[in-house]
């Protein structure tokens, strides 16, 4: 009996963790049947299309600064690299 006890007491342990996953929060992406198995539910504001255009625009400069501002790779400075044989 004493055993029968103690794995009950596991198991409804384990399922108030599990139940505690099957949140319906508002702001979570649910399917809409009402379980959601999110383990990490996205709290992030919702951007408004001129907030996700100036992100868009942003990035766009971004990336070009980056091309063009950012020098190539130089040659290495190597006085023995005559003298050395050519790798091929």
């Amino acid at each position: 009996m004493r055993k029968l006890i103690q794995t009950a007491a596991i198991l409804v342990l384990f399922m108030g963790t599990a139940h505690a996953q099957y949140t319906n929060n508002s702001g979570s992406n649910t399917s809409g049947d009402g379980v959601n198995m999110n383990m990490m539910p996205d709290n992030r504001r919702r951007l408004t299309p001129e907030e996700a255009q100036r992100e868009r625009e942003i990035e766009a400069q971004y990336n070009q600064t980056i091309n063009e501002k950012i020098p190539d790779k130089k040659m290495s400075n190597d006085p023995w690299g005559i003298v050395r044989k050519q790798q091929k």
